[in-house]
């Protein structure tokens, strides 16, 4: 092991771009335990305090009982908190991902019916993140390079993390987990009453390629989606020009 170090790690990023996925496959490690809800404590606790301290020490006190070394917390919105959980934690270790925009919106439109949201979602957090994206304490996840190079990806994520790889995070299905229902099955429907035991089935499935799902947009809706974000797609690497 590089680094014995303890510090909690901090999954942020905008919805539908695998915050839950990176979460799910940390959360294997021997090492790291995941706080099993998301707490939104930067929120909450917008600077230290003593009850931001005591829920702190019962979430180590949680991952002790697990059996493990440190912590882990998942809350995609504090993307936009994130001077503030440095403040609480000057040595946190902050995982950000990002996902393709048009595939950010168009998870939004499949499972909420809202193009605009996704997009203006999308803008919103990324621009919030970006500001921090060469602060030594955040390491820049790409869903992308996730879901088709995992290995490699997690291997430059534990390095980040200070920790070695471990053979069972490369077969994280092989380990079934309950973070939105009891319910292991897939459901008849991904939206409504379904929703929490879709995503929950959905984790527990083999790693599969999500790129792409955009080009079922219509002519329109890429229309739209050029018009808003176009530009930053160009910046993150995600289009080489608008003509697509």
């Amino acid at each position: 092991m590089k680094d014995n170090d303890s510090a909690p790690i901090f999954v942020v990023g905008c919805g539908h771009s695998g915050t839950t996925l990176l979460a799910r496959l940390l959360g294997i490690h021997s090492r790291i335990g995941i706080i099993p809800f998301e707490t939104n404590f930067a929120e909450i606790w917008p600077e230290p305090c003593a009850n931001a301290q005591k829920f702190f020490s019962q979430c180590a006190q949680f991952a002790t009982c697990c059996g493990k070394a440190r912590w882990l917390e998942k809350t995609p919105t504090q993307i936009l908190l994130i001077a503030r959980i440095l403040q609480h934690f000057p040595h946190g270790k902050i995982l950000l991902i990002i996902r393709d925009g048009r595939d950010v919106a168009y998870s939004y439109l499949e499972r909420h019916g809202k193009l605009d949201g996704g997009i203006e979602t999308w803008i919103e957090k990324n621009l919030a993140g970006e500001a921090f994206w060469k602060h030594p304490n955040v390491y820049l996840v790409r869903y992308e390079e996730l879901v088709t190079d995992l290995e490699k990806t997690l291997h430059g994520i534990l390095n980040f993390l200070g920790e070695e790889l471990e053979e069972d995070m490369l077969r994280h299905h092989e380990k079934p987990v309950y973070f939105f229902s009891s319910h292991l099955e897939k459901p008849p429907s991904l939206t409504g009453e379904h929703h929490p035991q879709y995503r929950n089935w959905q984790i527990n499935q083999p790693l599969f390629d999500g790129r792409g799902k955009w080009l079922r947009l219509t002519e329109e809706q890429k229309h739209k989606v050029k018009l808003r974000m176009g530009e930053m797609l160009i910046k993150y690497g995600y289009a080489r020009d608008l003509n697509w």
